[in-house]
């Protein structure tokens, strides 16, 4: 009898579920898009690594990646190269920005040649947020 009673119960309520009457599992919001204002060119926060949309400079072009973040543990912000032609000074492919093991702010500012760039939180264990603005 409790085998029948505990069957027909979950009949009910799959039936309930299916027809409207129970919520679903509520579907997460997506994490909102900052809007960017007309001197910058990526704007991302959050509290794990992160690798941005593809950046293309149609010119050489200076630009200011500015930082904050509160938690410890390692934090890492890199500028990436990411076009098929080679830079004149290797050392511009991959430009570590920030790497620390504590909370943290600053800015850095970077002449930066023509091409396609990408901005990559490679460590993060907490909140953090990174902007980068043409400065030129």
């Amino acid at each position: 009898m409790r085998k029948r009673l505990i069957t027909l119960t979950i009949l009910i309520l799959l039936v309930l579920s299916a027809c409207g009457f129970m919520p679903a599992t509520p579907t997460p919001l997506p994490t909102p898009t900052p809007t960017l204002a007309p001197n910058e060119l990526i704007k991302a926060y959050g509290t794990k690594p992160y690798l941005s949309p593809k950046l293309t400079l149609a010119v050489e072009t200076s630009i200011t990646i500015t930082w904050t973040q509160s938690s410890k543990g390692l934090f890492a912000i890199w500028f990436i190269y990411d076009s098929e032609t080679n830079l004149p000074n290797p050392a511009l492919h991959r430009t570590l920005v920030e790497n620390t093991t504590q909370p943290s702010q600053g800015s850095k500012t970077y002449l930066i040649p023509a091409g396609d760039w990408l901005l990559q939180v490679e460590q993060a264990n907490g909140p953090w947020s990174v902007v980068v603005t043409k400065t030129k």
